[in-house]
């Protein structure tokens, strides 16, 4: 699909595939944003030259059923699933959920610890407030140290989806877990920076069996900037959000891709957003592994600062 310009840069549709496998239907997306100084510097002029602007992607998704069948999915114990994340039934953009990352097997792969570790460091900066994300490095720590029983794992608390933060350098869908980085596009040096060093990227391979009673996805994907002001403000911009998705017929395996196409260019989140947000930022879990803890918060996914 072709590049779409946005206000503050371009979003790259790098890959957006059908995907039929092993008895398995949905799509294989990258989804690349690459921002474009002058643009960034223009919308954004109390942006602290010199200093980082760092790009997150997150993403809401809503599952669509055949008529009468029950929505949402089981929830797992110990886990935020996807029916705790939705939005309930009696409110406006019910079925929409924050899209996060569950690990849900030990041993925990090599690229998770790469992210944890990544994490930990970006979480300890003092700008990114540490003592609201002691959760997440809490959860982070009893997956990767564990022991975590059988049936019980700690969902990530992370409500920016990690498999953006894999390095530009990794081939999509590469088997090279220990090559995985875990970081978000931070921009420091915007002259020296190449194009393959200035793109946020989201790799997802949403799928279901092909006997599912889920006849497809739908996204949302919105951009989060994170910088610092001449005054020593820290801000939060949304600057864009795209939707994507797939769809077929029940039992069938021939899927039908949606076009991404932009909802919101640099006026904050869509309603549907704001709706899956309000709902993650009330969610806790507790520790399966310590269930004498008491409950984690999520870290809150910040608002569109004006």
């Amino acid at each position: 699909m072709p590049p779409l310009e946005v206000s503050t840069g371009t979003f790259y549709p790098a890959r957006y595939d059908r995907y039929a496998e092993e008895g398995q239907v949905g799509a294989k997306v990258s989804l690349e944003y690459q921002p474009a100084t002058f643009k960034i510097k223009d919308k954004y002029p109390d942006y602290q030259a010199g200093t980082p602007a760092v790009f997150h992607l997150l993403q809401i998704v809503r599952e669509v059923r055949q008529p009468g069948q029950g929505g949402g999915a089981q929830a797992v114990q110990g886990n935020i699933g996807y029916a705790e994340r939705c939005v309930p039934a009696h409110l406006p953009h019910a079925g929409w959920a924050l899209d996060v990352d569950l690990i849900t097997r030990k041993p925990v792969s090599t690229a998770f610890k790469k992210i944890a570790a990544d994490r930990k460091a970006e979480l300890a900066n003092p700008v990114q407030h540490a003592a609201d994300y002691q959760a997440q490095q809490t959860a982070d720590d009893t997956l990767v140290t564990g022991p975590v029983p059988a049936g019980g794992v700690l969902a990530s608390l992370d409500y920016r989806y990690s498999q953006q933060r894999l390095t530009e350098t990794i081939p999509l869908f590469t088997t090279q877990e220990e090559q995985t980085g875990g970081n978000a596009l931070r921009v420091t040096d915007w002259k020296t920076a190449g194009p393959k060093q200035t793109r946020a990227t989201l790799r997802d391979n949403p799928n279901v069996p092909l006997g599912s009673d889920v006849l497809g996805m739908d996204f949302q994907t919105a951009v989060l900037l994170q910088y610092r002001t001449n005054t020593g403000l820290v801000k939060n911009k949304y600057v864009l959000v795209v939707s994507w998705g797939w769809s077929r017929e029940a039992g069938k395996s021939l899927i039908t891709l949606r076009d991404v196409t932009a909802l919101a260019d640099r006026t904050g989140l869509t309603p549907e957003f704001l709706a899956a947000r309000t709902r993650w930022n009330g969610l806790t879990v507790n520790d399966p592994a310590n269930p004498n803890a008491g409950a984690h918060a999520v870290i809150p996914m910040p608002d569109h600062d004006v």
